[in-house]
């Protein structure tokens, strides 16, 4: 397994397997077959609603604990300091571990108002990332983040942090790529987690990505999680078929100046 060291001291996964939509039976099946594809990091969250299932599993099949990055999200429309305190100890009994290498704050304001203006919600971040950072200083959270946030978003954040954010995960693929926040991010040291690195499937049938796949020989698939890698994030990826989740695992597709500059647009 590669890994990234970040600047805050993390060193983290190149590639983590994603939990969203996983029902607890598909928890159940891949999880296993993931690991033993390779995959150590998981990122999961309590809005996805299979933080149990997940836990049972690594007791159930003896995964061994210091070998696995263990991610989770604090639940969205939680925006209190006690609520969150409350939210993280849930956390930790339902993946039955007693602590956490990376917790984020799942999203700058509740997800059905990602579309609306965020600023009222600033002092709730606070509030919960406060409840984060105690469970840093516990020993609870070995690093912590945020998912979602937007420029703005982190100034206010960091302006009212004691500890370093470690990692934004956002939504992240060929043809959808915000260079603003990517550039942001980068000069703060701050890690992007690529969510949804092949647009949901949608993208695999693109011509123009096709195209690049064949000249490389390779997958549309492998040129964008290549993509993700070559502008230095973290594809969170899932497949539920192991040859997929190996073929996920090694994509490593060196692309052209063109080829990087015809998929950022």
């Amino acid at each position: 397994m590669r890994y990234i060291h970040c600047p805050s001291g993390m060193k983290i996964p190149y590639i983590g397997f994603g939990t969203y939509t996983l029902t607890e039976a598909d928890i159940e099946a891949v999880i296993p077959s993931a690991y033993r594809t390779g995959y150590r990091l998981f990122d999961c969250a309590q809005y996805y609603g299979n933080e149990s299932a997940l836990g049972r599993v690594i007791k159930e099949y003896n995964l061994p604990r210091n070998r696995l990055f263990l991610s989770t999200k604090v639940h969205p429309d939680i925006r209190t300091y006690e609520e969150a305190k409350q939210a993280i100890e849930q956390s930790l009994k339902d993946l039955q571990v007693d602590y956490l290498d990376l917790l984020l704050l799942h999203s700058p304001n509740p997800l059905d108002k990602l579309d609306e203006d965020h600023t009222p919600y600033y002092e709730s971040n606070h509030e919960v990332y406060k409840a984060m950072e105690e469970a840093y200083k516990e020993g609870k959270a070995k690093y912590l983040g945020v998912s979602n946030f937007g420029i703005d978003d982190l100034k206010d954040l960091l302006s009212h942090s004691q500890v370093k954010i470690s990692v934004n995960q956002v939504k992240l693929h060929p043809h959808h790529v915000n260079q603003d926040l990517l550039e942001y991010c980068k000069g703060k040291g701050i890690l992007i987690e690529a969510y949804s690195p092949l647009g949901s499937g949608g993208l695999l049938a693109d011509p123009g990505l096709k195209e690049i796949a064949d000249n490389h020989g390779v997958n549309p698939a492998n040129i964008c999680l290549s993509f993700v890698h070559q502008l230095g994030c973290l594809p969170i990826t899932m497949a539920k078929q192991a040859e997929y989740m190996a073929a996920n695992l090694a994509a490593s597709t060196e692309l052209t100046p063109d080829e990087l500059y015809s998929l950022l647009q």
